[in-house]
């Protein structure tokens, strides 16, 4: 099996310090089209657009490298990756097995929930794909807070697949201000604890150890996603215990951990 990593946002190689397998090759999408900021990233992704309505094969071939040569494609990034990322996820989810976004979910105030974000992580809901998504309050003045946007598109993406969250217990990785799942949707939300920079100085390393390392071994998606995993620690960087809270009563109930936030 053949693994790829798009690494992406105003990050460089070296901000991805875990040692991925030998089978996994890594490219870094740092710069978009004029910039380095969220409508730059997408435009960058957009350009690459096919007849076929994908985006994937030409951006992969910008790189020097094939698509169907991978059995395993994996997004991560951070900040205004997102803009690359959710157009990828518009246009290519079938091709991509999970997402990492590390504080990188932003949207307007009038539509929180990022449709590419949503759409997979339905697919991460029904043990399809994988989807983690930590969050700040960090944001801007006419764009929704990352906590904002990661909380909307959760709540989209379960109360389309009529689903409750189960609250998560976290070990191995900084505690957030609350975490919770449903299926293989990870939310992790760190609210005021660290800032939106620390998403990649601090908080990149032990997360992408938790969860990229076992979706490139191939133990995520979980088997059966729509229950708790247990707390059985198969990889030593696996360090996410489930199953140790009841689920909470409702979807609504997700706006109740959001630091009062509607």
């Amino acid at each position: 099996m053949r693994n790829l990593v798009i690494w992406g946002g105003p990050v460089s190689r070296s901000d991805l310090k875990v040692d991925v397998p030998l089978d996994t090759e890594v490219v870094v999408f740092n710069q978009g089209v004029g910039g380095i900021g969220s409508n730059a990233f997408r435009d960058l992704a957009l350009s690459y657009l096919d007849a076929d309505d994908h985006i994937l094969p030409g951006l992969l071939r910008s790189k020097g490298i094939q698509e169907e040569d991978f059995d395993r494609i994996v997004l991560a990034g951070f900040s205004a990756f997102h803009g690359m990322a959710n157009e990828i996820l518009k246009h290519d989810a079938d091709r991509v097995i999970g997402l990492i976004s590390l504080d990188a979910c932003f949207s307007s105030k009038e539509a929180l929930s990022k449709k590419g974000y949503e759409e997979f992580s339905r697919k991460a809901i029904r043990g399809e794909a994988v989807v983690v998504m930590t969050a700040s309050l960090g944001g801007g003045q006419t764009f929704s807070t990352g906590e904002e946007c990661v909380l909307a598109t959760a709540e989209a993406a379960m109360s389309a697949e009529n689903v409750d969250p189960v609250a998560l217990q976290v070990e191995g990785i900084p505690e957030p201000e609350k975490a919770f799942k449903a299926g293989d949707l990870y939310v992790l939300d760190y609210a005021g604890k660290y800032s939106h920079q620390q998403h990649v100085w601090v908080l990149a390393q032990p997360i992408l150890n938790a969860f990229l390392l076992p979706i490139l071994e191939g133990k995520l998606p979980s088997s059966n996603a729509l229950q708790p995993m247990g707390t059985s620690k198969s990889n030593g960087a696996w360090g996410i215990f489930l199953g140790i809270a009841a689920a909470l009563a409702t979807v609504g109930s997700i706006k109740l951990l959001s630091s009062g936030k509607e």
